[in-house]
């Protein structure tokens, strides 16, 4: 279109022709220049990846003798002395390390049909999907590598239960796999052996360990302040779900460190310690060689989740006869949990002694949600929860390691944090972290107020936070939310 020019004042028309031509143009400029920078950016990531990774420099290739690199997306090239400083040696990746806990690399947990990720979620709602397309191939692949190199060692007969998987941008993708007899159809005993795998950016699975279970005593330490009728329950639920299909190969010891005070339920110091004591018994006389429990009341001494903990671990460690294993294995557990004898399987074989740590992240149920286990997990039942470091399973030498919990900290909370962030910035110990369907937080309400949580607004901030998050789904909320409205306005 040709405008017209006017000795007089422009039409309107043409002012806004002119306008949007200018606009336009601007914006091809704008883009021209986003797209050079991108192409830019693409290549250093390129070159970046490729030095990584040990391949050759495409300036080498082309300019195999010093000379200026006539490749523009190419670096300027270097002395070989240093290339050679700065090459991870064999061509491998340099190994991975988190900077803190917020980059700790997640495990999703997988069967043959489902894997369970807090990052997964299906437009349904559902938490956990079935494994198909690309990831079932994967897992497929793995698991029956796993199977042909237990055969090749004289490990036969054995059938999968189930896994864990994460990839290590540095590495691959890792495996852990769990293999044991199948009973029926639908049923398989505790998994008896463990396989580590590793799949390098490549078609091809390398073994990286195997290990057999062996006979393994599990520390449970709980701190307690009041709370007896809780704690009875949570002896039912350990009954129920793990006591009664827990192989004879894993015993269990209960040590209760509970905190007394003025305004305790249990009474007086001698009466807390037997009703503790007379409950704790029922369990070891019915399950004879497969649990048993100490119990150490404190006195005159504020709760402190950390100093519980902390004192459970040494009392342990001090009433460990010749028999014993000297570097025990501690499970830190609360009294509104429940797990299964599968989640103890886990923990002794997540938490490898002079090396790694388990944290597991754990399914936490909504208020009002308490449904029994299932392998269906939905996204209106519960969360997994990413932010809770409090369940942890470690043997005596990391925890020493790193100095074990601060016990400054008072009442419930960060002294989870302090420790984790403790085997992060460990140099050679590793802090795991996989959601786990085999272990539950269950709801239960909290006091929030500053006089509660010792003047610490950072403590009554979490508190209200974790009370709000665990009130229910997005759906459910607001379904209650349009309840009251009904109700106000009727």
């Amino acid at each position: 279109m040709k405008l017209t020019t006017r000795i007089g004042r422009p039409d309107l028309v043409d002012l806004v022709l002119l306008c949007s031509l200018t606009t336009v143009a601007i914006a091809l400029l704008i883009s021209w220049r986003d797209n050079v920078v991108l192409h830019e950016e693409v290549a250093n990531l390129k070159e970046i990846n490729s030095a990584l990774r040990g391949d050759s420099n495409p300036c080498q290739v082309a300019n195999p003798q010093p000379q200026p690199c006539k490749c523009p997306t190419c670096p300027t090239p270097k002395p070989t002395t240093e290339a050679v400083a700065t090459t991870p040696a064999n061509n491998m990746m340099p190994e991975f390390r988190p900077a803190n806990r917020f980059g700790v690399l997640d495990y999703e947990y997988f069967t043959e049909k489902h894997i369970f990720s807090r990052s997964r979620v299906t437009d349904k709602g559902r938490v956990n999907r079935d494994t198909v397309g690309a990831t079932l191939i994967e897992t497929n692949m793995a698991v029956k590598f796993g199977l042909k190199k237990l055969r090749e060692k004289g490990i036969d007969s054995l059938s999968f239960v189930s896994g864990q998987m994460r990839a290590n941008p540095t590495l691959g993708t890792e495996f852990l796999l769990d293999y044991g007899k199948k009973l029926n159809r639908n049923n398989f005993d505790i998994p008896l052996v463990r396989v580590e795998m590793l799949r390098r950016a490549s078609p091809e699975f390398e073994m990286i360990s195997n290990t057999i279970l062996q006979t393994q005593t599990v520390y449970m330490i709980m701190p307690l302040a009041g709370r007896l009728p809780q704690f009875q329950a949570f002896l039912e639920r350990v009954e129920k779900h793990c006591l009664k299909s827990l192989p004879e190969i894993f015993n269990l010891h209960l040590s209760v460190i509970y905190f007394m005070d003025s305004t305790s339920e249990a009474g007086n110091v001698q009466d807390a310690d037997t009703k503790i004591n007379q409950m704790l018994a029922k369990f070891k006389e019915k399950y004879s060689g497969k649990f048993d429990f100490t119990t150490k009341v404190i006195t005159d001494t504020k709760f402190s989740r950390g100093l519980g903990l902390e004192t459970g671990v040494l009392e342990i460690e001090k009433n460990l006869d010749a028999n014993d294993d000297k570097n025990p294995l501690f499970f830190f557990v609360d009294v509104d949990m429940m797990f299964t004898a599968h989640f103890i399987r886990t923990c002794v074989q997540n938490a490898k002694e002079h090396n790694q740590v388990y944290f597991p992240i754990v399914w936490s149920f909504y208020k009002g949600n308490d449904m029994p286990l299932q392998t269906s997990r939905y996204a209106n039942t519960g969360i997994w929860r990413e932010s809770g470091f409090g369940m942890a399973c470690m043997h005596l030498t990391e925890f020493k390691s790193v100095g074990g919990f601060d016990k400054d900290v008072e009442g419930w909370g960060m002294e989870d944090v302090l420790i984790f962030e403790k085997f992060v910035q460990h140099e050679s110990i590793v802090a795991m972290r996989a959601v786990d369907p085999n272990i539950y937080h269950l709801w239960h309400s909290k006091p929030c107020s500053l006089d509660q949580l010792q003047g610490d607004k950072n403590k009554v901030y979490m508190c209200q936070g974790a009370l709000a998050m665990m009130e229910g789904d997005k759906r459910t909320i607001a379904m209650r939310l349009a309840k009251l409205e009904q109700e106000t306005n009727s």
